[in-house]
């Protein structure tokens, strides 16, 4: 099947989420520091789309710190040009400042507050047969491997999701000692899929 590749001249926008231990070699290594809720949640630039057959897409996810001129390269950070019209004194102060570490407290925050994630976007094109979560997004910081790599709105919902219907499905057999913690974990995925078919 043939590789898709497509580089936007304007930049698509998404939300993805980024685990804060970073460079592993497999998807399901990010995979599970985001269900351990060690992620930031971050506004992606989408400066390219790869599209690729399931056995592509699979090698990609398990080859993340190999050099891959797929890549490009792409990666880093810039602050949402809307960010403007929210402070303009310390959007100018970032825009003409040389040095992230010269600018004062209050533009470092303001940066972080409104900055987007430049990155390649992965998806599998046989959403048929294995859902429109397949896709995830790559950040390499200018390395040729994928540096930082994050999930998909989709895929974090399928994984909250499939974590929702465990803990509801073991939820009668949870003794006391173990609610005071496992509770509040419970309410807020029935909280996030109260409009979706949970089995209980």
């Amino acid at each position: 099947m043939e590789t898709i590749m497509k580089t936007h001249e304007t930049p698509l926008r998404a939300v993805g989420y980024f685990a804060h231990l970073n460079k592993n070699c497999t998807i399901g290594q990010y995979e599970n520091e985001v269900m351990k809720g060690d992620y930031n949640k971050e506004n992606i630039l989408v400066m390219k789309t790869i599209e690729v057959d399931f056995v592509t897409y699979r090698g990609l996810q398990e080859t993340l710190l190999h050099d891959v001129d797929v890549w490009d390269k792409i990666g880093g950070h810039e602050i949402d040009p809307a960010a403007e019209k929210l402070n303009p004194e310390l959007f100018k102060e970032i825009e003409t400042t040389n040095a992230f570490w010269e600018l004062s407290k209050e533009a470092i925050e303001f940066y972080r507050a409104n900055a987007l994630t430049l990155c390649v976007e992965v998806i599998c094109k046989d959403k048929k047969n294995y859902g429109d979560d397949q896709k995830f997004y790559v950040n390499t910081e200018g390395f040729g491997y994928a540096r930082y790599v994050g999930l998909s709105q989709e895929r974090f919902d399928w994984l909250m999701f499939q974590e929702a219907n465990q803990l509801l499905d073991n939820e009668k057999n949870t003794t006391d000692m173990e609610w005071e913690e496992y509770h509040p974990k419970l309410d807020k995925l029935r909280k996030l899929y109260n409009q979706k078919e949970v089995k209980y």
